[in-house]
């Protein structure tokens, strides 16, 4: 499992290390040529130093009286440890040694090139810093070790390491603990979360959160407020069914005493035919119940297909003419022949046109008239069902998607779910319903509902 705090422990280190390296490494160049420069400023100090010292022996011939002499340089009184060990010689026109120090390299090649120059002799490397005095026509040659260079430089390199190397464990302990405090909130609200029951579903308190997780609980907070509301649907839901049951249950135990105490064969016929009506309008609760339990869910992880909502008017029309004609009810379909063609679940839709058809032919008086009718505009193909009932009173009509809600004085026994169903169904498929109820002197009821267009059928 991945950690958030071994995760920015490693991050924090590794940028402090490379911003470290990219430091010292910058540090060191500067290092490198400033001690290279010191030493260079040195070497052409000493040699014209040299310089003024041998210009004043030539004025005197000392030099030419004794060629070839040598001077030894005493390196074992007390000195500096980067102390630069400086060997010259002086060379005539000939380039004859006129004089030398016992340091001097043993070199076959000369420069004559004035000014600085590097020269190896036998992997030893030497800076050489020549001046050609014309006036005399001698040339001096002081040369400098390059050991006492890379040794500083080294020595510089060394001590730029060695405190980071000593700090990276206090840093690393020191990160870690200020990562683990910073992260004290999120552990908090984890422990906030995991001690609720299944009960406890009141947002996160907001106050103590860091600003970096506030969407995260903002999310949750949305989520707890959903489930909070699934779960009182859930509970409204179980209540009103089993209330719902309990008449029709309720009247056929009725029923079954009745056929039990009648003596009377017509009486027992009367009896057993109310207990399959209740078994019946208990059936058909049943059925709309286990609709409505499978459609509450969110639905939206089903496929979706392509379908003609004509061609889906008509099945379903056909299915329940029956109802229709048991009651001489005039049953009309007017829908375009092509073009209304939508995106939705195939089981879902015959749901919704099923249950407007029969809660239109459920609420119309014998011998009505049911229309039906799809519309296709630019974007939207419209499911029209009329009818010519008693229509639904306006303070109905607020209540008319309610679970459970039936019209009062229909003398209906529906379910109180069909509508219900039909506007979740339409929710799943971004579909808008829109209801009207004529006046006393002309009754009846419509529903529309709206499906969006296929984009390619929708016309421009």
């Amino acid at each position: 499992m991945s950690s958030i705090r071994r995760r920015l422990l490693v991050v924090l280190l590794t940028i402090m290390t490379l911003g470290w390296l990219i430091m010292a490494i910058t540090g060191y160049l500067a290092a490198k040529r400033e001690v290279e420069e010191l030493f260079d400023a040195q070497l052409a100090q000493s040699a014209r130093v040299l310089h003024a010292l041998v210009d004043l022996q030539l004025d005197e011939d000392n030099i030419y009286n004794r060629p070839g002499g040598r001077i030894q340089l005493d390196y074992d009184q007390p000195g500096h440890l980067y102390e630069s060990r400086v060997a010259f010689r002086v060379l005539d026109r000939s380039n004859e040694v006129l004089l030398q120090s016992d340091s001097f390299p043993k070199i076959r090649t000369l420069t004559t090139i004035p000014g600085y120059s590097d020269i190896t002799e036998n992997s030893d490397r030497w800076r050489y810093f020549v001046i050609h005095d014309l006036k005399h026509s001698v040339t001096l040659e002081v040369a400098q070790h390059y050991q006492p260079r890379d040794e500083l430089i080294a020595d510089i390199a060394r001590q730029s390491l060695l405190p980071f190397i000593f700090m990276l464990p206090v840093m690393t302990i020191l990160i870690w603990v200020g990562i683990t405090r910073g992260l004290r909130p999120l552990r908090t609200t984890a422990n906030d979360i995991s001690s609720r029951t299944p009960a406890t579903l009141q947002a996160i308190d907001q106050r103590n959160v860091p600003q970096e997780i506030l969407p995260l609980i903002n999310s949750l907070n949305k989520l707890f407020e959903r489930l909070k509301y699934a779960m009182e649907s859930e509970r409204r839901f179980t209540m009103d069914a089993a209330h719902e049951l309990r008449t029709p249950l309720a009247a056929i135990k009725t029923q079954a005493q009745v056929a039990l105490r009648a003596t009377e064969g017509r009486e027992q016929v009367q009896a057993v035919e109310h207990i399959i009506s209740g078994v019946d309008r208990a059936s058909h609760l049943v059925r709309q119940l286990l609709v409505l339990a499978r459609v509450d869910p969110d639905a939206s992880v089903q496929e979706y297909e392509k379908l003609d909502l004509t061609v889906l008017l008509r099945e379903v029309a056909d299915d329940i003419k029956t109802a229709a004609d048991d009651k001489q009810i005039s049953f009309h379909i007017t829908a375009e022949t092509q073009g209304a063609l939508i995106l939705g679940q195939h089981q879902l839709i015959d749901v919704l046109i099923r249950n407007l058809l029969d809660n239109a032919i459920r609420y119309t008086p014998p011998r009505g008239e049911v229309l039906c009718r799809v519309n296709v505009t630019n974007t939207h193909a419209c499911l029209t069902v009329s009818d010519n009932g008693p229509g639904v009173s306006d303070k109905g009509l607020k209540r008319i998607f309610d679970r459970f809600h039936r019209g009062i004085g229909t003398g209906q026994n529906g379910s109180g779910l069909g509508l219900s169903i039909v506007k979740r169904i339409a929710e799943l498929h971004d579909a808008s319903i829109e209801t009207r109820t004529r006046t006393k002197a002309d009754p009846g009821f419509t529903i529309a509902v709206s499906f969006h267009l296929l984009p390619s059928v929708s016309k421009g």
